[in-house]
């Protein structure tokens, strides 16, 4: 039977369309950094073409469909009114009534001559980390993915502080660049004594990104510090401030899996800071957990929520939030660094001392 049977005789288009296919099915596409991955939701919100964005950034149709899904409503049951207003709600925000008051310690780390690396350097919290820390004699290391308010925040500095401050540029999604931001600073400014894992995106559209810079960002840069400031390893020691939020202490029911990053960032300070790690690296953990500033709060919510239905919650987790300045928050984690117990974790309010959560067991 088969010595009879018949094959079609392809045209020369079919040929050329199977190997269209067996190329593409071949083709090797880019990995998209976190600022293309926020360039190409921007643009395809102002209605550029998918087809045009995927020959643009060199990446398949799939790629684009992924993000495309982040411009569109989600269709979920928001929680209810009463819920948000029930004591069961009231009473889960409370529990920053176990936290202490800050204490200081005799010993007290001296940062004059210290070498900070800052990720998310170049503006909010990180830029006045940074001018903070060259008020107080340190070498500092812009590290940001924005390389333009990098390089104008350099140039601004670098009036005042001359060669104690360089830029790098840095995705904290990127291992490789983010190892190569601290070779850099190691080679530029003789060392790495303190690491500011500052970096963050509170965006719950983009939810993965999310995630990625919030949490996986800061285990980067951890597993960094221990690697070239642990004591095993023949570095220094040192400390790392890792970035929460005033929401790693109660449920932001609007932005939950921001509020998840956060709540995972203090679980991983306290378990990294303690005198286990501490003995074996010389490196101390902590974290800085501020209230919203006012730019936070400002601008289009519903552009950060996950569904618009989720307004309402918004305005409720925000409602009584009094915004902290940037300056406020830079001098009080100044000052914990200085003395803060390894594997703590610190809320900072505008005008008040820093004070420590004890959320945990």
């Amino acid at each position: 039977m088969a010595s009879k049977r018949k094959y079609k005789t392809l045209t020369l288009k079919e040929k050329l369309d199977i190997l269209n296919r067996k190329m593409a099915s071949k083709r090797k596409y880019k990995t998209l950094t976190l600022k293309e991955k926020l360039d190409i939701l921007n643009r395809l919100e102002r209605g550029e073409s998918g087809k045009v964005l995927d020959i643009a950034y060199g990446v398949d149709t799939s790629t684009i469909s992924d993000i495309k899904k982040c411009t569109g409503r989600i269709k979920s049951s928001p929680p209810s009114p009463a819920y948000l207003y029930s004591r069961r709600y009231r009473n889960s925000a409370v529990k920053t009534k176990a936290i202490k008051n800050y204490n200081t310690d005799k010993n007290t780390m001296d940062l004059k001559g210290k070498v900070a690396l800052v990720t998310g350097g170049a503006s909010g919290y990180g830029r006045e980390y940074c001018v903070e820390l060259l008020k107080q004699g340190c070498k500092v290391s812009i590290c940001d993915i924005n390389s333009d308010a990098g390089e104008d925040l350099l140039h601004e500095l670098s009036k005042q502080a001359q060669d104690r401050v360089i830029f790098c540029p840095c995705d904290v999604t990127d291992y490789q660049q983010y190892e190569e931001a601290f070779q850099t600073t190691i080679s530029k400014l003789g060392g790495v004594d303190i690491v500011i894992n500052n970096a963050s995106v509170m965006n719950d559209r983009l939810w993965e990104l999310e995630v990625d810079v919030n949490l996986n960002g800061v285990i980067r840069g951890l597993l960094l510090a221990f690697r070239f400031l642990g004591r095993d390893r023949g570095g220094p020691g040192g400390i790392v401030v890792n970035g929460g939020s005033s929401c790693s202490t109660h449920p932001f029911v609007s932005l939950p899996v921001f509020t998840a990053t956060k709540h995972a960032v203090a679980a991983l300070t306290r378990s990294y800071g303690d005198p286990y790690h501490v003995n074996l690296t010389g490196v101390r953990v902590i974290a800085v957990c501020p209230t919203p500033t006012e730019t936070a709060l400002q601008g289009d919510a519903r552009k950060r929520l996950m569904s618009g239905e989720y307004e309402q919650a918004w305005k409720r987790d925000t409602g009584n939030t009094v915004p902290v300045k940037n300056e406020f928050v830079a001098k009080s984690m100044v000052d914990l660094i200085k003395k803060a117990p390894s594997g703590s974790s610190w809320l900072i309010e505008n005008s008040q001392a820093p004070k420590e959560i004890t959320l945990f067991p």
